[in-house]
């Protein structure tokens, strides 16, 4: 192909003197080459200005930039001097503004919400906290004792430190606490309100209670009118094609004046337009003027067309006429409506002038008609929609509708801005490199996603805002609620002690049984509960301290909140107490509040379930884990000190709960798919039930309906905690403990942390890589129970699905001797009665045993999605063949028990259920029976789990014991004491690792032989048909097995020589002795020797000359630190390189040589100085002149830099 036939790949063009082609990767054929302005363009629209490359041939293009004629040789120094005021005026506004947002916003506002709070407190108590009477002191640190703490501070350094441990402790980290609760609980609220508000029950519900509003119904009315209208449009013929589209105008027009018409009437008169518009509609006298106008219209256009054959003049006439008409009725209708609709219909007055231009030709005139009249029904429907919403949203509407339109101005500006900033860049390609109009890096990209920007006046700004926010947020939720709380307390407690003055003191609490058990539990229950119950009602209602305690505060706001919520109620009430639909003012508040109270009920009803029940089952599960960890305490928090802060121990508690409920709801979920029969647990919903609606169920089931099923579900909760793991853990502390208490064996259980945090990490990643063989055998274990379970209480058939017939009944042997010894063998094929049974013992002597049948057949749920009115008609006796022996008793809406409250919307409460049943033999005492069940699985629970336990303990003592000697060995005293005849944290995770290899290696011999077994007849077969190949085969593959083998162990070694924390382990040993060694030997010490300063003394000067240092030491670190987790590849020299290893090697290198050298001259010490004074010297100068360096770069590349150029896919 000839040079003059390329052509560019985009645009097709040819090569010119202004624009040759290039080719700037490996492509070849048509798609070659191509013109330079055309790859820019196409990388700028692709959005791969960063990552310029070929999309066929992956080929990275090449530029070269093409620099200024006049470039001086040298940059001078009066541009690098400016360029370096540049960026260090940036880079000051950038530090402070980010400080600014740091300490405004994440450090002050906290601090602010604790301030605020506790002025409000002071405020409404009266007086200062008694710990801190001062302002200053009681605003800083609250109710601590500061004056107590500072008591033993020797030096004014360590006082403040302490201060500011308090002040972080007591203050910041508490306002911070706080800040993040209440943003989480208004996130949740808000997310909630918008699940409330799109459920479909929700306007359900409202519509019940203050009915339909007459706007509404008459706009459904409408909207069927006008449905009616399009579909006669549709169904109409060809014939009527011309003269329908200016009718239809009008009879959409017609409407929305009504409409608008509806917007300006009171509600008594909406209701007589609504009687007389649904009269009209049902006589179908609502567009019989239209109607008539229309047929006049065609027989008037048929005798025009029997006189004149072409008529396609006088038609345009006609349309122009009609447009001419409806105009008159656009103007007249104008009148009616707001300023925004009035200037709409202008703007359509005005696209409607066309029909009055007269076309060329007559074609031109049916193709103008048609369109110009499409347009002009799309815009009447266009504003008929919009006074559709105004009717129905009200001014909202019209609201939105002007915000809307602002938003898409503000979006066409900022495109054109956008597209301006681009066509600038694409112009001088030296300007992108500017500072000035870069970047703010990423914590700036990370900032203006929120529509923030790093400057000065902003954080200022957000900071005066949010504190203008939480003071009026604070004086709501807690002030207002808090005075009422004590308004009422007052009255309540002046009450009492009035009627308190007529009642005689009863001693109650003081006497005695003379039992020494009961009166010890007596005792016990008036000290821990009675007396606490009655301090704390005597300070809330008789005022018996200065300040409430948390608990009794907490109390105060309860009942300030239950006053607002019992005023919500009864101006609820009030407002739906007239005839319906309620309407005006009322209808619009009711609604807010309707709303309100709607999110606040299911806030509650899920803040219960997610939060205070699983805090419920963690309270018991440590009552039930003391025990394990302590030998006296009641609760195994109270020897943790780790835990002893409230909220620390109150998130314990939530997790241990939060984890006990999904271990429970796992195994219930194990259960259901993989052992019992479908339709077992149908009490109990699947996560995989389609009509889990939880918004739903929790807006629509009454608040008592719901609290029912959390108590029913706490009691089962209760139970299982305390009877499945108390009764094991404290049945055991009893029968570990010696009679006098001298010892105990086993229990309590010793933990070291730091060991078994670090073997916790192993046993963890253990257990998820052999998370499948571990819940293999879970499986086969808990269906052998099952089964036992069942067939032990005559419950396989209902339970399991499995008929068995010896389950049917019961063996009546001939004595006792014959029910000891069990080894008479009824026939099951002739069962007979107790007195059958009783005969033939007397009539035949060689029978020893009888099979008596009891029990019956039942319909049972056959999967779990059954609904609750089909669950009525089960669990009726019927035959083996499925028929009634009684009538099924329909339960009235009356009998209903707690549990089983009709809600709002008990009709549609299923959406999809698969109402099937099945027969199943039902025993006697069948309630009992299940019981019993319950009871043998936990047998099987505590066997599976004491087992794995003290194996675990066997297997992992001798290495632990190994393990502590030795450390003692080496570190004397590191393990402390260790009492051998308890167990230990480490023996038992050891041992739990060591059983999980066990369980492994069974599997895969049990797995091997299985499948040895199964492939035995295969391999016979095929391995008479591969002798022959294997023999010619042999040498060239065992030379390759043998360097696959090598091959594989060499690369397993560099991979795991690669990968392994050695290198990590290497880098901070490296750095940290580095520190240590600058930082002590270097400098501490020769301070302290010289000038009498140090570090650890809290001196200013030894602190300011440390933080000088640390430039040369910990800042290097942590540059390094974040490079080495940013290694790509993993070569030695790579990974020395990132890690900084080299330059620690450097550095020491010139330490000890230039401290021999200066050992000639002075001291050991001042020579450690000084070493690190000149390498100091010459890094930081080197650095210098590295930043110089860039900065004349840079101003090379801004000044001096017109343009890059293609650099061909061949050329160097």
């Amino acid at each position: 192909m000839a040079d003059s036939e390329h052509s560019c790949r985009i645009c097709r063009g040819e090569a010119t003197a202004s624009q040759p082609l290039y080719y700037p990767c490996k492509c070849r054929g048509s798609i070659k080459y191509i013109h330079q302005d055309c790859l820019l363009e196409w990388l700028k629209h692709s959005n791969k200005s960063r990552n310029e490359k070929c999309d066929i041939c992956d080929t990275p293009y090449r530029f070269k930039l093409i620099f200024d004629p006049n470039m001086p040789r040298k940059i001078p120094l009066r541009l690098v001097w400016q360029k370096f005021i540049q960026i260090i005026s940036s880079t000051v506004v950038k530090s402070i503004s980010i400080s600014l947002y740091i300490l405004c916003i994440f450090i002050q506002v906290p601090i602010f919400w604790k301030f605020c709070g506790r002025m409000y407190t002071w405020a409404i108590d009266g007086s200062f906290p008694a710990n801190n009477p001062q302002f200053l002191n009681a605003l800083l640190f609250g109710e601590y004792d500061i004056s107590a703490a500072l008591a033993d501070s020797a030096t004014p350094m360590l006082k403040s430190l302490v201060q500011l441990k308090v002040f972080f402790s007591y203050t910041y980290f508490s306002g911070l606490r706080y800040l993040i609760i209440a943003l989480i609980i208004h996130v949740a609220l808000f997310v909630e309100r918008e699940w409330v508000i799109r459920d479909e029950g929700y306007l359900k519900m409202l519509n019940k209670r203050i009915g339909k509003e007459p706007k509404t119904r008459l706009v459904d009315m409408l909207q069927n009118a006008l449905e009616g209208l399009r579909n006669q449009e549709r169904n109409g013929g060809e014939a009527r094609a011309q003269v329908e589209p200016a009718s239809n105008i009008r009879r959409l027009d017609y409407l929305t004046r009504a409409i608008d018409e509806l917007q300006n009437q009171g509600d008594q008169a909406n209701m007589e337009i609504e009687e007389n518009l649904r009269r009209a509609i049902n006589r179908g006298e609502l567009f019989n003027a239209d109607e008539e106008n229309r047929q006049q219209q065609q027989q008037q256009q048929q005798e025009q067309e029997q006189q004149q054959p072409s008529s396609q003049q006088q038609q345009q006439q006609q349309q122009q006429s009609l447009s001419q008409q409806q105009e008159q009725e656009q103007f007249s209708s104008q009148q009616q409506f707001s300023s925004q609709q009035r200037q709409e219909e202008e703007e359509e007055e005005e696209a409607n002038v066309h029909y009055n231009h007269r076309p060329e030709n007559d074609v031109e005139v049916l193709n103008n008609d048609e369109r110009e009249v499409h347009e002009a029904e799309q815009a009447i429907a266009q504003r008929r929609n919009r006074l559709l919403e105004n009717l129905v949203f009200g001014d909202d509407a019209l609201v939105e509708e002007e915000e809307e339109e602002e938003e898409e101005d503000d979006d066409d500006v900022r495109v054109r801005q956008e597209e301006g900033d681009e066509d600038d860049e694409d112009g001088e390609p030296g300007e992108q490199i500017d500072g000035e109009h870069g970047n703010n890096g990423a914590i700036g990209d990370f900032l203006e996603i929120f529509g923030f920007t790093l400057n000065i006046k902003t954080p200022l700004f957000l900071m005066v805002l949010c504190d203008s926010i939480i003071s009026a947020y604070l004086f709501f939720i807690y002030v207002i609620p808090h005075i009422l709380g004590n308004v009422f307390v007052y009255v309540t407690g002046i009450l009492l002690k009035v009627v308190g003055g007529w009642i005689p003191e009863i001693p109650i609490f003081t006497f005695k049984t003379n039992y020494k058990h009961i009166d010890a539990l007596y005792s016990l229950l008036v000290e821990y509960i009675v007396n606490p119950s009655l301090s704390t009602f005597s300070n809330i209602f008789f005022r018996t301290t200065q300040q409430y305690i948390v608990l009794e505060r907490f109390l105060i706001l309860g009942i300030g909140y239950s006053l607002i919520c019992g005023a919500i109620y009864r101006i609820m009430n009030l407002l739906i107490s007239g005839t319906k639909p309620i309407t005006g003012t009322s209808r619009r508040a009711y609604k807010i509040l309707f709303e309100i109270s709607s999110t606040a009920k299911v806030f509650i009803i899920f803040g219960i379930e997610i939060f205070i029940f699983p805090l419920y089952c963690g309270y018991l599960i440590d009552f039930c884990l003391a025990p394990i960890t302590s030998q006296k305490s009641l609760l195994s928090t109270s020897s943790s000190e780790f835990i002893q802060l409230q909220w620390l121990r109150m998130l314990f508690h939530w997790a241990c709960g939060t984890a006990y409920m999904l271990a429970f709801a796992l195994f219930i979920g194990m259960v259901r798919s993989k052992i019992l029969r479908p339709g077992v647990l149908f009490f109990i919903r699947s996560p995989d039930d389609q009509n889990a609606r939880l918004i739903h169920d929790a807006l629509i089931k009454p608040m008592r309906l719901q609290l029912s099923r959390t108590y029913l579900s706490a009691k089962v909760y209760t139970a299982f905690i305390l009877v499945g793991i108390g009764g094991v853990t404290w049945g055991l502390r009893l029968l570990v403990t010696s009679r006098n208490g001298q010892y105990n064996i086993l229990l309590p259980i010793q933990f070291f942390p730091r060991t078994t945090l670090f073997s916790l990490s192993g046993l963890s990643s253990l257990l998820i890589e052999k998370q499948p063989i571990i819940t293999k055998y879970v499986k086969m274990y808990w269906t052998r129970a099952f089964e036992i379970s069942a067939h032990k209480l005559r419950l396989s058939h209902f339970i399991l699905g499995k008929p068995i017939s010896h389950e049917r009944g019961y063996i009546i042997y001939r004595n006792w001797i014959q029910r000891l010894y069990g080894s008479a063998r009824p026939d099951y094929s002739r069962p007979v009665t107790y007195w059958e049974a009783q005969n033939i013992f007397q009539s035949n002597p060689s029978i020893n045993a009888c099979f008596v049948p009891d029990g019956s057949y039942v319909r049972a749920p056959d999967n779990d999605t059954v609904s609750r009115k089909f669950i009525k008609k089960l669990f009726v006796s019927v035959t083996k063949d499925d028929k009634l022996l009684e009538e099924i008793k329909e339960e009235e809406d009356s009998k209903r028990n707690a549990h089983e409250i009709a809600s709002d919307d008990d009709d549609e409460d299923e959406v999809n259920t698969d109402d099937a049943y099945t027969v199943v033999y039902h025993p006697p005492n069948f309630k009992l029976r299940c019981l019993g069940l319950i009871l043998m699985l936990w047998v099987f629970s505590v066997i599976l789990i004491l087992s794995i336990v003290a194996i675990a303990l066997l297997l992992g003592c001798i290495p632990t014991h190994i393990f502590v000697y030795i450390s003692n060995l080496v570190f004397p005293g590191s393990m402390g004491t260790f009492n051998w005849k308890l167990a230990d944290s480490l023996s038992l995770v050891i041992g739990l690792i060591v059983e999980i290899k066990i369980l492994d290696e069974l599997d895969k011999r049990f797995d091997g032989s299985n499948n040895n077994n199964n492939n035995n007849n295969n391999n016979n077969n095929n391995n008479n048909n591969n002798i022959n190949r294997n023999n010619d085969n042999a040498n060239g593959n065992e030379a390759e097995i043998e360097m696959n083998v090598v091959q594989r162990v060499f690369n397993a070694n560099v991979r795991f020589f690669n990968t392994s924390p050695l290198w990590y382990i290497l880098f901070a040993f490296s750095w940290t002795f580095w520190i240590i060694y600058v930082h002590k030997y270097c400098i501490d010490d020769i301070m302290s020797k010289y000038w009498g300063v140090s570090f650890f003394n809290l001196s200013y000067r030894a602190i300011f000359v440390h933080f000088i240092a640390s430039w040369g030491t910990v800042l290097p670190a942590l540059y390094y630190t974040v490079g080495i987790y940013q290694v790509a590849e993993f070569r030695i020299s790579y990974i020395s390189l990132r890690s900084g290893v080299y330059q620690i090697f450097l550095n020491a290198v010139f330490i000890i040589i230039v401290k021999s050298l200066l050992r000639l001259f002075i001291d050991e010490d001042m020579s450690r100085l000084a070493s690190f004074l000149m390498l100091f010297i010459l890094q930081s100068c080197a650095r210098v002149v590295k930043f110089y360096l860039a900065l004349n770069d840079q101003v090379r590349m801004e000044k001096f830099v017109k343009g890059r150029a293609i650099v061909n896919e061949d050329e160097q």
